[in-house]
């Protein structure tokens, strides 16, 4: 903060995906989203947490 470096990285050596490890990695979060414990379940919990 004393030399006002707000935009510095926090985590060094962040691991780089290609274009294809990024696509199959989403693909997966949004066939996860479709199954019927996501739909039953995150709104439970999004309720208990919030």
């Amino acid at each position: 903060m004393a030399k006002k470096q707000f935009n510095a990285k926090a985590e060094l050596n962040d691991p780089v995906l290609s274009k294809e490890q990024t696509t199959k990695i989403v693909k997966q979060f949004w066939q996860h989203t479709q199954n019927w414990n996501y739909k039953i379940l995150n709104p439970i919990f999004q309720g208990v947490l919030a």
